[in-house]
């Protein structure tokens, strides 16, 4: 489902990878994204992998929304139709190594950088 930008801006969302798959989750609360930025400074591959969800992914058993994928030292090209994507319950994202949806590949800490927007819009 695609939403319209909020009226009153994005709230800032932003993760530094750990040495770890980065389980998290950025909101708990239906919403939609905004402008997304991902760095990858690391000399391999990596993806960040967005869910509908209100907690932190289960790798093994979730199936992301969304994938961005980025090359060594580089930023990722967002797609101009990420931006307003909606999800119905909540945020989640990882940040790994490897592109299948099950992917547990760790990346090194300090390795990639997300940042994004997102509105409480519903979707």
């Amino acid at each position: 489902m695609r939403l319209e930008p909020p009226q009153h801006g994005w709230k800032p969302y932003r993760l530094v990878s750990a040495n770890s798959n980065n389980l998290t989750s950025a909101t708990t609360s239906p919403g939609c994204i905004g402008p997304i930025h991902v760095f990858n400074d690391g000399a391999s591959s990596a993806f960040v992998k967005l869910y509908d969800k209100a907690s932190a992914p289960v790798i093994a058993s979730d199936t992301p929304k969304f994938v961005i994928g980025v090359g060594t030292k580089s930023n990722a090209p967002i797609p101009g139709d990420a931006v307003g994507l909606g999800f119905a319950n909540g945020i989640a994202l990882a940040i790994v190594g490897g592109l299948a949806d099950t992917s547990t590949a760790n990346v090194a800490a300090n390795q990639v950088v997300v940042s994004f927007g997102y509105s409480a819009t519903s979707p």
